[in-house]
């Protein structure tokens, strides 16, 4: 027996019912990205160590990034940008000053 349009219309709708409840059923994207980012940094070449030269050099300027947390006030809107900017008053000078992350962990970059 042919099947009218009515009934292949019903059909088509069931079996799209049904392939999203299984989609529901064994969906596991968390899984699957974790799976993904492991072997992403499990491939990751190591980077050399810092230079004592290098490691001063952070040392120095780890000062900065203190008085930017206790002085600088954030510029409203720079929260979820890759740039943070800050202004603060000192002694009646306005001082600005910027902040970026240059060396991401590979962990962060697919998180």
């Amino acid at each position: 027996a042919r099947l009218s349009k009515k009934d292949k219309i019903a059909i088509n709708d069931s079996v799209r019912v049904l392939l999203g409840e299984i989609e529901k059923e064994f969906s596991q994207p968390d899984m699957i990205d974790e799976r993904r980012k492991k072997d992403f940094i499990n491939g990751l070449p190591n980077a050399p160590k810092l230079t004592s030269d290098e490691e001063g050099m952070l040392v120095r300027l780890g000062h900065l990034k203190i008085e930017l947390e206790e002085k600088g006030r954030r510029v409203q809107g720079t929260l979820k940008e890759e740039v943070d900017r800050f202004v603060w008053n000192e002694g009646g000078k306005i001082w600005a000053a910027y902040g970026v992350t240059v060396d991401k962990a590979a962990e962060s970059l697919l998180a």
